[in-house]
């Protein structure tokens, strides 16, 4: 319980949330050098501006020694921790001596170093998936309170039903049991019950002493003489019944169509989209962005302009120029590496990485080469795929690691390979469904996430960024914004967590955004934003979600956020309506 500001009797010094200035504060981000409450803190920590933030206990503030330097030996309780042995990943005293061969170090730098080594799972689960559960356990809450309340009316209108039906059935068996005659009725049947039973009773009896003298002929002859011969007519007449048959006829069309409808469903775990993580921001329908924050600018040093670029994390970027390919700190403003041979072509998406953060680029001899992570090992992936046609553009899926190659050839047009991480071709995208050519001059190329292929093609008199779905089936062609998809030069292109196409266009000097039919939803950048003012690259970070744009006329690389999470407080108390009142409810706490 924190302290309050008022009622305080005593000179204590309470040190309040630098953000609501109404709890205490637990924490402090050591990047902001804010003090913050609970409350506060998980909020800056699902914040994706602030979410790789080194946020840790307020008492860690400072360099004191903390508590965990006077932990007790378990074996030597006299003891405390003060080693750490790293063959035995555990923490020693002084009496521990069965360790003593073995490598040792300092507990508090032992802990330094592991912390340091799991710092970016911790704030994975920090940032990533504790604000997934939270969103998880929104969505459950509402369905459950929806289900509560809607279908509450339901179940009670149904139990009257049922308790009508029953009653009204009771009262036809009471009708029945008191209607005159029914007593002789039921004697009648018991009457021939004890018949029927007495004379199953003989059948059996007969049937038995016949197969018992079957194998002894003179006992055969005996049975036969003395046993009266059983005929079909000595068993009793009982009174046939008389079903009634319905007046109407089984239709079976009818009875097959009602079974068709009945539906079942598999149950699985309850999935996570992006649909629900993530929003747009409040940007106004076919107008300008105003809401899209810039975050940065940088100058990217030893290139001229900035034609591809593919980041590879919040603070590094791979650009070419046509020229050079070189992987870029945007911190401190420098080189860390440059790639040799590249392709000399400046108006093609030469170079995409993997999910294991692999650079893969086509060279001057139309290979396409993969560099390690690391940047130590370098091979060719694939010798130039077809001897007779130019290899201009590639991407590689972060989902299946299955790499798209654009290719190109005079006086055919353009086609579409897909290839394997092995390397092996497994699909070819050509041709539409009436046979003619789909691309003229594919340039760069994309993958959205529910797997349509997306072309930036711009050969044509008219560019148009072209969407295959996954296996290959022609679905649509952007051709420009409204009216009529007026004229479009279609360069970068890329695709954002919720499905958006997103597409530079030389014609407006703007990044247009349209949906994942087709349909243009808004200009995201255009000349009145800060930062590139003529965009011609484009690249999304799944993990920021930060959108980086590339400059047509010098080496600038601007940073944009225009998606953030949808959850802005946090869950300090949900109620969950109990299904039989749903006045009342069942409050849940999380820790």
């Amino acid at each position: 319980m924190f302290l309050q500001p008022k009622g305080t009797c005593s000179a204590v010094n309470v040190n309040f949330c630098k953000n609501c200035k109404n709890y205490g504060t637990e924490y402090h981000c050591k990047d902001c050098k804010q003090d913050m409450c609970a409350s506060c803190k998980e909020l800056h920590v699902f914040d994706l501006n602030t979410k790789n933030h080194h946020v840790t206990l307020y008492r860690n503030k400072y360099s004191y020694r903390t508590s965990y330097e006077h932990h007790v030996c378990v074996k030597h309780t006299k003891y405390v921790y003060d080693m750490y042995c790293e063959q035995c990943d555990t923490p020693i005293c002084v009496q521990c001596t069965g360790h003593s061969s073995h490598k040792t170090t300092g507990f508090r730098a032992a802990y330094k170093n592991i912390l340091k080594q799991h710092k970016n799972r911790i704030i994975e689960i920090r940032g990533e998936t504790i604000y997934n559960l939270r969103v998880l356990q929104q969505n459950t809450t509402h369905d459950v309170n929806y289900v509560a309340s809607t279908y509450h009316d339901g179940m009670v209108y149904l139990l009257i039903a049922f308790a009508a039906k029953s009653n009204t059935l009771k009262d036809c068996l009471d009708k029945v049991v008191e209607t005159p005659g029914y007593s002789v009725l039921v004697r009648k049947y018991l009457k021939q019950k004890l018949l029927m039973e007495k004379n199953i009773i003989a059948i059996e009896q007969y049937e038995h002493r016949y197969e018992q003298s079957s194998n002894r002929p003179v006992q055969f002859l005996r049975f036969i003489k003395t046993c009266t011969d059983l005929q079909k007519n000595q068993a009793p007449i009982l009174p046939k019944l008389c079903l009634k048959l319905p007046a109407e006829t089984i239709n079976t069309h009818d009875v097959i169509k009602i079974l068709s409808e009945i539906e079942i469903r598999k149950k699985g775990k309850r999935r996570i989209v992006n649909e629900f993580l993530l929003k747009l921001t409040s940007i106004p329908l076919l107008t300008a962005s105003n809401s899209v924050q810039h975050m940065k600018t940088c100058i990217v040093p030893d290139v001229e302009h900035c034609y591809h670029i593919s980041c590879l994390s919040p603070n590094r970027v791979w650009v070419s120029d046509g020229k050079h390919l070189i992987l870029a700190d945007t911190t401190t403003g420098g080189t860390i590496f440059r790639v040799c041979n590249p392709l000399g072509y400046f108006n093609v998406g030469l170079h995409a990485l993997n999910s294991t953060c692999d650079l893969f680029y086509i060279d001057k001899e139309f290979n396409i080469n993969k560099l390690s992570s690391n940047m130590k090992t370098r091979s060719i992936f694939l010798k130039q795929p077809d001897s007779n046609w130019e290899t201009q553009c590639l991407y590689c899926s972060l989902t299946s690691d299955e790499l798209l190659v654009g290719m190109w050839k005079r006086g055919v047009g353009g086609k579409v390979l897909r290839y394997n991480s092995e390397g092996k071709m497994i699909q070819t995208i050509q041709s539409s469904d009436s046979c003619h050519t789909m691309y003229h001059d594919p340039h760069f190329i994309t993958e959205n996430i529910n797997g349509d292929v997306v072309v930036s093609d711009f050969g044509r008199k008219n560019g148009a960024v072209i969407v295959t779905s996954s296996v290959g089936k022609y679905r649509f062609s952007y051709t420009g914004p409204p009216p009529s998809g007026s004229e479009l030069d279609p360069r970068g292109i890329c695709t954002d967590a919720l499905s958006h196409i997103l597409v530079c266009d030389l014609i407006t000097n703007s990044v247009q955004m349209i949906d994942r039919n087709g349909t243009f939803i808004l200009y995201l950048l255009t000349k009145r934003a800060l930062g590139v003012n003529v965009p011609r690259s484009l690249s999304y970070d799944v993990n920021t979600h930060l959108l980086w744009a590339g400059s047509w006329y010098n080496n600038k690389v601007s940073v944009y956020r225009y998606i953030n999470r949808k959850l802005q407080q946090p869950v300090s108390r949900i109620k969950v309506a109990v299904f039989d009142n749903p006045s009342a409810a069942y409050t849940y706490e999380p820790y």
